[in-house]
């Protein structure tokens, strides 16, 4: 393994931030990373994030925390409450684990001055989330699959396999823990990884790294249609969009919503909903994920983050129509 791509981001950066569960991939990345940082005299910022839904969680932050000190590295974590949020706002155990991975890292990164995160997924990661992206309809943006620096996080691990992984810390003699709800298939992503990837190695070696192929080719196209995106109007806290062919559309919808910070969950049916308000009567309007609403006015098609449509005018005529979510009919009567 290299040190390319540290390089490539840290070079004017005097911290390293490093998220570390204790896992081999996490424990190889704090090890890559402090070694870097001692030839280049940076301070790494070792990250835990202690979700708190397996009793082996206490000894996993103690092991994290020795290990940081062990490289010389700065330690800091937080405990999050993945259940409570699940509950309120009822998404999988998934998705709100991750979701409060990401912010509580946002805050150890502020909080310490850390300008940027580096994540440990790698290229079995990148192919996992490229298959369950496709298999669940998604279009463009869900092939490209993770990106090797987004926002503040950067993902030095992505060429790298879990293969070379396991080699690397093989000889580096570098000790983990195993999380062993990564075995419980009743999580989609480790269906993936434990029954479906070894078929697909199967039937086609090295389906993995084509995979993670096909993400970098869409990545390529992602980019040139985001080139190509129209400029979007925004006025008052809302965007409005422009009817196109529905490739720059779906482009164009995502661009609006990153906006309003809102970067997962919109599908291809959602794309496909809000380019068929294009053909609704003034009012019509949907909601999508993350309290985010799309409606119809006189303008065109608007995307806001909830809010009350009122002030939008309605030019009534005689028959049958949408109003908002209703169907109104209205009809002209003999005095």
């Amino acid at each position: 393994m290299n040190e390319q791509v540290l390089n490539k981001y840290f070079e004017n950066e005097q911290k390293i931030g490093v998220a570390t569960s204790g896992g081999l991939d996490s424990v190889c990345l704090l090890f890559l990373c402090a070694k870097y940082a001692k030839k280049t005299n940076k301070q790494v910022v070792c990250m835990h994030v202690h979700h708190g839904l397996r009793k082996e969680s206490d000894a996993e932050l103690v092991f994290v925390e020795n290990l940081a000190k062990k490289l010389g590295c700065q330690f800091v974590f937080k405990k999050v409450d993945v259940e409570k949020s699940k509950a309120q706002t009822k998404t999988t155990l998934e998705e709100a684990a991750r979701n409060l991975r990401y912010e509580a890292l946002s805050q150890m990164a502020e909080e310490t001055g850390t300008k940027l995160v580096c994540l440990a997924h790698h290229a079995n990661d990148q192919a996992e989330t490229v298959l369950l992206h496709l298999i669940r309809g998604s279009g463009l943006k869900g092939a490209c699959g993770m990106s090797e620096v987004n926002g503040m996080f950067v993902r030095p691990l992505l060429r790298f396999t879990r293969n070379q992984l396991e080699e690397f810390a093989k000889k580096h003699k570098l000790e983990h823990v195993e999380d062993q709800s990564n075995a419980d298939t009743n999580f989609s992503r480790n269906f993936l990884r434990h029954k479906v990837f070894p078929l697909l190695e199967d039937l086609q070696s090295g389906a993995t790294l084509r995979l993670c192929a096909f993400a970098s080719k869409m990545q390529q196209t992602d980019a040139y249609v985001q080139n190509n995106i129209p400029k979007l109007q925004q006025k008052s806290g809302e965007i409005l969009l422009e009817d196109a062919d529905i490739v720059l559309f779906s482009a164009m919808v995502h661009k609006a919503c990153g906006i309003f910070g809102v970067y997962h969950n919109i599908e291809e049916k959602h794309i496909c909903q809000i380019k068929n308000l294009f053909s609704k009567q003034n009012g019509a309007q949907i909601h999508l994920p993350h309290g985010l609403v799309a409606y119809k006015d006189n303008k065109g098609v608007v995307i806001c983050l909830g809010k009350s449509h009122s002030h939008i005018e309605y030019k009534f005529k005689v028959g049958k129509f949408d109003f908002g979510q209703k169907i109104v009919n209205i009809k002209k009567e003999k005095t």
